[in-house]
């Protein structure tokens, strides 16, 4: 399992693998919703089975593919808000 990705423009902040499991967790117990949503971040890297290799969010929404079509989860909260006192964004290099 390799940390998961926010990124914004040319900048990223790459979680933490627990961070990133307890995201995929609360994603893997949201409920699907047709919520429509201004995505304030694109995210990616998440677990190598995910099949959709991008999808945006605005920390509490998340849309991806899901057999080829998009859905939007909703975990209930905003994860990036509540944590996000505690990431550093930096500037992305070839490898986020």
């Amino acid at each position: 399992m390799r940390g998961a990705v926010f990124s914004k423009g040319n900048m990223t902040i790459t979680l933490k693998q627990s961070e990133t499991f307890l995201l995929m967790n609360y994603l893997r117990n949201g409920r699907m919703t047709n919520h429509n949503f201004v995505a304030r971040f694109k995210m990616h890297g998440f677990f190598e089975i995910h099949k959709s290799p991008e999808f945006n969010t605005d920390g509490r929404y998340y849309t991806f593919l899901f057999e080829g079509k998009p859905i939007t989860i909703d975990i209930g909260f905003n994860f990036y808000d509540v944590n996000a006192k505690n990431w550093i964004w930096k500037k992305a290099n070839e490898y986020d």
